[in-house]
């Protein structure tokens, strides 16, 4: 199963975790994992390309994993990108059931910005 974890803070997002490997097929041919890993590749893009917020991106291909942290300052400027994201991570995991879990977690503040 894949864990999403949402970063929260006063009501806005401030980064994601993903990691693990959905099980719904066999590796490469997974639609679960491919369509997470579209999903986050695109957010983490959109941000980091497009509007060039300043943000961390952690990425394990192996183990599935991808971590991103927006820096403090910028976090209200990324919320539509991740709120976009957050409703289709809903979505799959309601059309995927025991394939993704996604769990918010309120955050103090991201020590990796000090």
């Amino acid at each position: 199963m894949t864990k999403a974890v949402l970063y929260c803070r006063s009501g806005q997002l401030q980064g994601f975790l993903l990691e693990g490997h959905a099980g719904w097929g066999e590796s490469g041919k997974d639609i679960v994992c491919s369509a997470l890993s579209a999903i986050t590749h695109m957010t983490a893009i959109g941000i980091t390309e497009v509007m060039t917020l300043r943000a961390q991106v952690f990425t394990e291909e192996k183990a599935g994993r991808m971590r991103l942290i927006l820096h403090p300052e910028d976090v209200s400027k990324a919320q539509v990108l991740l709120r976009a994201m957050e409703l289709e991570l809903g979505c799959i995991a309601e059309q995927y059931p025991g394939h993704l879990r996604v769990i918010y977690e309120e955050r103090r503040e991201f020590k990796c910005f000090s």
